[in-house]
């Protein structure tokens, strides 16, 4: 009877432990597309893992490809919408002027760029403003 109790005892164990080990497949979870939907929501709305999905994405195979493509796409509709364009410029430039990395690194691509120094040489001594400003199709290239 002992034995009968050890095995039965060792079989609920081995039952226990086996029903605590999660085999979730990531595949297999992504393939329900409601599951797939809370997935992606919750990663969208949390913004260190938000940051976490962008990074993967950089890394991944396909993921900078798919990152050229939205920046492209939003480069489109910038054109096509100078307001949109003014906003984003706007939330750009308050950026960095609480993120002193990332206004050194803008103002890097900007000296680099022979465009954008042949105009910051002709403006300079004069106060940039939009009445300097005008005349300037900033839309086209």
């Amino acid at each position: 009877m002992k034995t009968v109790q050890k095995m039965f005892f060792a079989i609920a164990l081995v039952s226990v432990l086996a029903s605590c080990q999660s085999s979730t497949d990531a595949n297999q979870t992504l393939s329900k597309p409601d599951t797939r939907k809370v997935t992606m929501e919750t990663i969208a709305n949390d913004s260190s893992m938000c940051s976490e999905m962008m990074d993967a994405m950089m890394n991944g195979k396909n993921g900078k490809m798919v990152m050229m493509q939205h920046h492209s796409s939003m480069m489109k509709m910038m054109k096509a919408d100078p307001s949109m364009m003014k906003g984003m410029m706007g939330d750009m430039m308050d950026m960095c002027k609480d993120d002193t990395t990332m206004m050194a690194e803008m103002c890097k691509k900007m000296m680099e760029n022979p465009k954008m120094m042949d105009m910051m040489h002709k403006m300079e001594g004069k106060k940039m403003d939009m009445n300097n400003m005008k005349g300037m199709d900033h839309t086209k290239h």
